[in-house]
């Protein structure tokens, strides 16, 4: 696994074969939405990848960090509640109103995610560096914690 680098960064050692998972299910798509002229036929196999990648997140877990699992989750579902939506469209299921406005609020919803991380990351990153540097300030002061359950010795 090691020889191959950054295509498995981030997976779990058991499910080292979900990351080639992920390299075949995009290359499938690729073709499928270039190659296939049915778009009912196209919608229908593009929905099935779909589902079976969100089924296989949910029970494999691949990811080691569980962020990263919770945020490809999010990402996956909102993918295949775009493309369910998008078959409805082509099924003639949904109205182009309908449609737009459906596709308006999953555009929002998907970056969600990012706008979050682009807001919590630096001030979780910020905070880390203020906690450590006064560790360091109480250590050089020789504040230090009694350990724990140990009581101080009050003085009367």
């Amino acid at each position: 696994q090691d020889r191959f680098g950054p295509t498995f960064v981030g997976v779990r050692g058991p499910v080292w074969w979900f990351a080639q998972w992920r390299l075949i299910k995009t290359l499938v798509l690729a073709v499928f939405v270039a190659a296939l002229i049915d778009p009912n036929t196209n919608a229908s196999l593009i929905l099935a990848l779909k589902i079976v990648d969100s089924v296989g997140l949910i029970l494999f877990r691949p990811n080691a960090d569980y962020k990263n699992f919770l945020q490809d989750l999010y990402k996956a579902n909102v993918n295949l509640v775009t493309i369910s939506a998008i078959y409805a469209f082509i099924a003639d299921a949904l109205s182009l109103e309908w449609f737009t406005n459906i596709f308006t609020v999953l555009s929002v919803l998907s970056i969600i995610p990012a706008f979050l991380a682009s807001i919590f990351n630096p001030c979780n990153f910020a905070f880390g560096k203020f906690r450590r540097s006064m560790r360091k300030i109480y250590r050089t002061l020789g504040a230090v914690k009694p350990p724990v359950g140990q009581a101080v010795a009050a003085t009367a």
